[in-house]
């Protein structure tokens, strides 16, 4: 026999009537070539040879390369500013317009 006190609502879930979003993913602190390039509207390869001019700063992560958003974030900052900052061979930020000695 059921209980005559127990309300309805106490017995059964109820749905929620007010929808829950999905969970928003969290935003990857790194950049594929192709996510990149897809952002600045350019060719991986433009990407490399910036890269490789050390204008552009990446990361090796296993065998494929990266780029901290951080770093393509403060990039694009310095060129609305005029500032134009890359890294050199050993990682340390300068002006891309100084020439390394």
């Amino acid at each position: 026999m059921k209980n005559k006190n127990v309300r309805a609502s106490e017995n059964t879930a109820a749905p929620s009537s007010v929808p829950v979003p999905p969970p928003t993913p969290t935003p990857s602190p790194f950049l594929t070539p192709q996510q990149l390039a897809a952002r600045w509207q350019c060719s991986v390869v433009k990407l490399r040879r910036m890269r490789k001019a050390w204008t552009l700063p990446a990361h090796t992560v296993g065998s494929h390369i990266r780029f901290m958003l951080a770093d393509i974030e403060k990039l694009e900052a310095g060129w609305r500013t005029g500032i134009h900052v890359a890294s050199t061979k050993e990682g340390q930020p300068h002006l891309a317009h100084e020439r390394q000695g």
